[in-house]
């Protein structure tokens, strides 16, 4: 296969793991907006009031985009066996602080070992078995580990200096940033 072959199938793999992630996204990001709009300021530090609950609601949906982008791009790649090792580790990747990159990695390597590890041969019997639990579970230990242990900083590292470098921009910077936004969204 050639490379940009294999490109564009990891592609659309990221399309597959959008595209569940745009519902997330979607009721998350309007129930944050709602909040704010007839809540103020203040629903970002209490949950005393309908809004405050709202904003929570909201707030607790983003927290999982990491983890669904994840789950969707590995599933996209390695079916059923993907899901739950992608799941575990975009949690992990997430409290990792790693983002939306770490989520969108997770996934790529969640898929690509779960294939990997389907090829081990092993007795019919334990077909079912493997794709249940030795999948899952190698899955989850190897890239678990490689996420904790090696990615897990530096993506972290990434994603907080691209947020930061995003926030910095103001005045004709601006313009910028909305043209990124847009050929993002496109």
């Amino acid at each position: 296969m050639s490379f940009k072959a294999g490109a564009k199938k990891v592609a659309g793999h990221f399309q597959t793991g959008v595209s569940y992630m745009i519902p997330l996204v979607t009721a998350a990001g309007l129930l944050t907006s709602i909040a704010v709009i007839f809540g103020g300021q203040d629903v970002w530090n209490q949950t005393k009031d309908i809004w405050g609950n709202m904003r929570l609601l909201g707030q607790t949906g983003l927290g999982f985009i990491p983890v669904i982008i994840a789950a969707y791009v590995a599933f996209s790649i390695a079916d059923r066996p993907g899901l739950a090792p992608a799941f575990i580790v975009g949690s992990v990747a997430n409290s990792l602080g790693t983002g939306f990159l770490g989520g969108m990695l997770v996934g790529i390597l969640v898929g690509y070992t779960c294939q990997w590890l389907k090829k081990i041969p092993m007795p019919a019997k334990l077909t079912a078995v493997k794709s249940l639990i030795v999948i899952p579970f190698l899955a989850t230990l190897i890239i678990g580990f490689i996420m904790i242990y090696v990615f897990g900083a530096p993506i972290k590292a990434m994603t907080v200096g691209l947020t930061a470098w995003l926030k910095g921009m103001s005045g004709t910077n601006a313009v910028l940033l909305a043209a990124l936004i847009g050929g993002m969204m496109a």
